[in-house]
């Protein structure tokens, strides 16, 4: 893989709306957006709850995309700081076919969820790997290096 030509991608990071906004008006201003930005850029990636403010789910948006558009890469943001590891496994199993990546990350905290178990991106990325899903569709992970003086 690190042998071969890299094909550089441009993708657009786009936030799902806020739960407290979520409306169909709001859908249809980011459906447009959408499919004005994709005609520019080789895909879209949808966030997961940016500073911890909940959101409609990235992959709700993206099935909806999906159904309007079958050419479209699309990527998610996952979050992993308020899930367990059974109802991440759901949401990747249920996202094959429709998006074509995910991203597999910490997640800011929330105020509006307390979470006891933190889950390691790293981790849960190898667990997904290890359960075959890695094949099915590309999983990534985020990490931060904190350096100290």
């Amino acid at each position: 893989m690190y042998n071969q030509k890299p094909i550089m991608t441009v993708r657009y990071e786009i936030n799902p709306p806020k739960i407290s906004d979520d409306g169909q008006d709001v859908r249809n201003v980011l459906f447009e957006r959408i499919e004005t930005i994709s005609s520019v850029c080789n895909g879209i990636h949808l966030t997961d709850s940016v500073l911890g403010i909940p959101r409609v789910s990235p992959f709700e948006i993206a099935k909806q995309v999906r159904e309007s558009d079958k050419n479209i890469k699309l990527t998610c943001s996952l979050r992993v700081r308020d899930r367990n590891l059974n109802d991440i496994e759901k949401i990747v199993e249920q996202s094959v076919g429709t998006v074509d990546g995910i991203l597999v990350l910490m997640g800011d905290k929330s105020d509006a969820v307390s979470s006891k178990v933190e889950l390691i991106p790293s981790q849960v990325v190898k667990t997904l790997n290890d359960n075959g899903l890695g094949k099915r569709l590309n999983c990534f992970f985020r990490f931060q290096v904190t350096q100290t003086l």
